[in-house]
């Protein structure tokens, strides 16, 4: 019976109603516009519910914000400070201090101890469920990162850089393949071998929304003669009718493979080699052998990017702070510092400088008249009135209103051919004194 009761209290039916546990009170809110508005908290469920109601009728007569203000000063209310005793305004009669100074705070010395269920040590509790001092008495804590383990694939020992590491590099790591399935397609039956798990078509063109225009009459572009599509994005009969393409149709051209001279064809014949089996095919990355830049190992390709390194160890990294390196311009040893610091050159005044363009002489382009370089860019003229610029087109437009003819420069969306024949204009009258 105890367990309904607080059910029925904690609850409410009413839309936009929330029991706060700490206040002991109903709290209304409301959103408008994406934004909340507090309504106030209410000891009582059935005022509570009618101050929802009388938000939402406002709000479908437009007039919220000033029923809002004027329900904010209704429940206005003097209040004495609970810590201080100093009189403070309560708008939604929830507030209890004038100021956060004033509200208590949990000191150190009150704040539960316990003991830690590893170590034994005594901590503060800082959070609810709290049980151990520390992450590292914790039983699943990780504590494998600095450690020597050996390669599940190679069998060489490696440090450990991350809890779940189990392999040495990158390259030992193995491969998840894919698992050939053969299925039925949906539309034509016939079996073939799903490429991944959403496949349900055997090609292209058993797609129910494939352009099915290959084989179809077309009309050409260019003389109208009708002629049969062999791709989707055929548009022309011959490359004679392409525009650009009568200039190769019927040259002769010499192979770039082998060199025997050939006739350019008026369809998608062949532009560069004379026939197809002298196209150079483009080399398979993945799986070929290489030899490392590093060490001169030969190693298996293993990404489709241009992999010059056997392993992560070959790679070459910018030298880590602390190591001792000589400068590249004056040959002097010095530490590389951590973060920013110099990688390459022992100090700022050894470092190549840029070619300052800022401040120096140049002739402009235009005038012939010497000036002075102000930006960073490829500054070509001494002032915007050298410059070239587009002319700006003009066109003749007559007036919607009286009819009249007018020219227009650029373009702009004019109508009128002036402000007086806009429809709108303000005529204005001087004031006499």
């Amino acid at each position: 019976m105890a367990g309904q009761i607080k059910k029925e209290i904690q609850s409410s039916s009413h839309r936009g109603l929330r029991w706060r546990k700490r206040e002991k009170k109903w709290e209304v809110r409301i959103s408008l516009d994406a934004k909340v508005y507090s309504l106030g908290y209410y000891a009582n469920v059935k005022e509570a519910a009618q101050a929802r109601v009388d938000a939402e009728m406002h709000i479908k007569e437009g007039s919220f914000d000033i029923w809002f203000a004027e329900h904010r000063n209704k429940r206005a209310t003097v209040i004495a400070c609970a810590t201080c005793g100093k009189e403070c305004v309560s708008k939604n009669g929830n507030k209890k201090y004038c100021s956060r100074a004033c509200m208590p705070r949990p000191s150190r010395a009150t704040r539960k101890l316990d003991s830690c269920l590893t170590c034994g040590r005594e901590y503060v509790v800082e959070r609810g469920r709290q049980k151990y001092c520390t992450p590292s008495c914790r039983p699943n804590y990780s504590k494998t990162i600095g450690s020597i383990r050996s390669c599940l694939t190679c069998g060489k020992e490696y440090i450990v850089q991350a809890g779940t590491q189990k392999y040495c590099t990158i390259s030992c790591r193995p491969r998840q393949q894919k698992v050939e399935t053969t299925r039925v397609c949906l539309t034509c039956g016939k079996e073939y071998v799903a490429n991944s798990s959403t496949q349900k078509y055997c090609m292209s063109s058993c797609q129910p929304n494939y352009p099915k225009v290959i084989g179809t009459h077309r009309p050409c572009l260019t003389c109208g003669k009708e002629y049969v599509v062999n791709s989707s994005q055929q548009r022309y009969c011959a490359l004679s009718c392409k525009p650009g393409g009568a200039r190769l149709a019927g040259t002769i051209r010499a192979c770039a493979t082998c060199g025997r001279e050939f006739i350019v064809g008026d369809g998608k014949g062949p532009k560069r080699y004379c026939a197809v089996s002298c196209r150079p095919s483009r080399p398979k990355a993945i799986g070929s052998s290489r030899i490392c830049a590093a060490c001169g190992k030969e190693f298996v390709v293993v990404t489709t990017g241009g992999q010059k390194y056997c392993s992560s160890s070959c790679h070459p990294r910018p030298p880590k702070a602390g190591t001792i390196r000589a400068c590249v311009t004056c040959g002097r040893e010095f530490i590389v510092g951590g973060g920013k610091g110099p990688k390459r050159y022992c100090a700022v005044s050894c470092r190549p400088s840029r070619p300052k363009v800022i401040g120096s002489s140049r002739i402009c382009i235009a005038c012939g008249k010497e000036f002075v370089v102000v930006t960073t860019g490829g500054q070509k003229y001494c002032s915007s009135s050298c410059r070239p610029r587009p002319p700006k087109a003009e066109r003749i437009r007559v007036c919607v209103t009286c009819g009249k003819e007018f020219v227009v420069v650029g373009r702009g969306p004019r109508k009128y051919c002036t402000t007086s024949c806009r429809p709108h204009y303000p005529i204005c009258s001087k004031k006499t004194d």
